[in-house]
């Protein structure tokens, strides 16, 4: 489904963009699964437990890659990754829409305009779920790079997606942010 128009208004919950949040999502989905299936709940348990695993590995290289990087200075499309900043050291400030799916104003491009010159912001980011039209221009007119991060709203699904698309991210922030 398409990213379009999905104000999610005062919370944010792109929880899911980081990997100890979706811990908390794989034990709630264990207790509900092991409650409507009780025959396969010794099955759901070791399921949980070997992807709950998996997920600490990708914490573990998240953080000790984005520990090593010089820059912590983010600008993202829309306010989808403060979860994943916030857990890794990264400081989001700014986001290219205020208000996913609407232009942002000339006086708020101005006012982001001046926080990338001021914090020395070297890259944006933008979504693959969103035109990047505008960041591309804000980046010609800053001098800017311009990079994709991947909220994980769309894609092929697999059971490896969800892995393989944070750690795509991480790849993209580390040559970003070097």
């Amino acid at each position: 489904d398409s990213h379009q128009d999905h104000g999610h208004g005062p919370a944010d919950p792109h929880v899911w963009l980081d990997p100890q949040f979706a811990k908390i999502a794989v034990t709630n989905l264990l207790s509900a699964l092991q409650r409507i299936d009780a025959d396969h709940a010794p099955d759901y348990a070791r399921n949980a437990a070997q992807y709950i695993e998996r997920l600490d590995l990708l914490d573990h290289e998240i953080r000790s890659t984005l520990a090593k990087l010089p820059k912590r200075e983010v600008i993202t499309f829309h306010d989808a990754f403060p979860y994943f900043c916030q857990r890794y050291g990264l400081n989001l400030v700014g986001v290219i829409e205020e208000v996913p799916g609407t232009s942002p104003s000339p006086r708020y491009l101005a006012d982001l305009s001046a926080v990338i010159r001021n914090r020395k912001v070297g890259v944006l980011f933008a979504e693959p779920q969103f035109d990047p039209r505008l960041a591309r221009q804000l980046g010609r007119d800053l001098g800017v790079t311009v990079a994709l991060l991947d909220t994980l709203e769309t894609g092929r699904l697999g059971p490896s997606f969800y892995e393989d698309s944070l750690r795509s991210n991480l790849r993209v922030l580390q040559s970003s942010l070097k």
